[in-house]
């Protein structure tokens, strides 16, 4: 730990003096981090390399330490019994505080321009340094886009990348539970408190990413999900990423947000091409921009063979479809969903027929029906 001789610890400290002290330490981060905002603790971290030594210490000797007057006062006035309760809720929920200061602070998440000084978490720590991939995209999303980020999301599992994402509705949970399906490690970044769990639904499935994956947060156990959270939320889902893939997004959205944190932040942007004609078609515009138009894990995973065993990529399924009724429709909406009238001309069938068909597959849970009338593979 900085400002403190590692000799003199070794002579004085046993393991559970060290440990107290350690404790003290993420104390004292979650009194400041209550108290300033993340950029002031940045700039104190990058001066003083620590921030131990500052709670509990007079505005004098804080000014003396390189403090702005501001700051010293503020820190100075810090109740510490809110900080140790805070502390020994987490501890109690199983969960761990990470900080600038803890081995297990992730690389990638420490060079951006404002780091968190510190995150709370849930879950096996073991994932953040792994090769990370976040996908993003729409809450209200389609069935196909739900339906590409599983695929891509289970490819990247089985490869052994970590895969990252907000834990909203729609693309964020569809990978996210695809990857622990295929036994891979999620990392959730929430815009609420760790004991306040946003979507609220969703919090049955914290025990299963805990398993190999983790929860994560910056925020105080019982902090709502504000609006304001979420953006500063994204820099920490792109943050830890290597590459962030976005599925579906509209022209004003969250996923957007994250992309061009990304870009800020130095790292790589994926895109899935969307029909030009659907709701979610901004990632037609960010490949425009330059991301690289994304179909599959492969097309990700074959950007980082220097950080991940490429023999161990996932093999990518190919579609059969015979020659019926049925396989020809199939055949057809794997490449874009289609209207009836607009499939009628597609699989020669008449429209009567047609109609039957489509009733008949939807039923039996082959193809599903959108909101705008077309109809995609399920």
């Amino acid at each position: 730990m900085k400002g403190l001789q590692e000799t003199t610890l070794s002579k004085i400290c046993h393991f559970g003096l060290q440990s107290s002290v350690m404790s003290d330490l993420k104390v004292g981060y979650i009194a400041i981090a209550s108290a300033l905002a993340p950029k002031a603790i940045a700039s104190i971290f990058n001066k003083r390399g620590t921030l131990s030594g500052l709670v509990g210490s007079d505005s004098p000797k804080l000014m003396q330490l390189g403090l702005s007057m501001n700051d010293a006062l503020t820190i100075a006035s810090i109740d510490i019994k809110k900080a140790q309760e805070e502390y020994d809720r987490l501890k109690a929920l199983g969960g761990e505080l990470i900080t600038l200061e803890s081995p297990e602070y992730p690389e990638l998440l420490r060079e951006i321009a404002t780091p968190p000084p510190l995150l709370y978490a849930l879950g096996n720590l073991d994932c953040l340094s792994k090769l990370c991939i976040a996908i993003v995209g729409a809450r209200m999303t389609s069935k196909a886009g739900e339906r590409i980020a599983t695929k891509i999301a289970t490819g990247l599992a089985v490869a052994g990348a970590t895969v990252v994402s907000g834990f909203a509705y729609g693309i964020d949970i569809s990978a996210h539970l695809a990857t622990i399906k295929a036994s891979g490690s999620a990392v959730a970044v929430l815009g609420s408190g760790l004991a306040n769990i946003y979507p609220a639904k969703h919090r049955k499935y914290v025990a299963d990413t805990c398993k190999d994956g983790c929860i994560l947060s910056e925020l105080p156990l019982d902090a709502d999900p504000h609006p304001f959270h979420f953006p500063k939320r994204n820099r920490i889902i792109s943050g830890l990423s290597r590459g962030v893939l976005v599925v579906e997004a509209s022209e004003r959205s969250g996923s957007l947000v994250t992309a061009k944190l990304a870009v800020e932040q130095n790292r790589d942007v994926f895109a899935v091409p969307t029909f030009p004609l659907s709701l979610n078609n901004a990632t037609n515009q960010l490949i425009k921009m330059g991301a690289k138009l994304t179909e599959n894990a492969l097309d990700i995973l074959n950007e980082y063979g220097h950080l991940i065993d490429i023999s161990a990529k996932p093999t990518e399924e190919t579609d059969n479809y015979d020659n019926s009724p049925t396989g020809r429709i199939c055949k057809v909406l794997a490449i874009e969903p289609l209207t009836i009238d607009e499939l009628v001309d597609k699989v020669n069938i008449g429209y009567s027929e047609l109609a039957a068909l489509l009733m008949e597959m939807e039923l039996a849970g082959k193809i599903n029906r959108e909101s705008d009338g077309k109809y995609i593979n399920a």
